[in-house]
């Protein structure tokens, strides 16, 4: 799957077809950035460890709406099983 949209990304450049999906995008680039960077904590279990002892997240634990979230319950459960839909 991830071989068949990188070539169609490839095919999107090289046809000229990138700037026509970028005029309908209503995505902003900060939102790339983050998928990034969740992309990467998600895939990389030795920089979520990482991640959750740097100062700046820690004060986020204590926040209710990050502890109430249900991503708190779900992503780690995800990623112990292997489920990436």
């Amino acid at each position: 799957m991830v071989k068949i949209l990188n070539r169609m990304g490839r095919d999107l450049h090289s046809t000229g077809f990138a700037k026509v999906a970028a005029a309908v995008d209503h995505l902003k680039p900060p939102f790339y950035d983050s998928a990034d960077v969740a992309g990467l904590i998600y895939n990389n279990p030795l920089t979520e460890a990482r991640l959750s002892r740097y100062p700046g997240v820690l004060g986020l634990s204590e926040r209710p709406s990050f502890r109430n979230s249900p991503t708190t319950a779900v992503l780690p459960r995800c990623a112990r099983s292997g489920n990436q839909s």
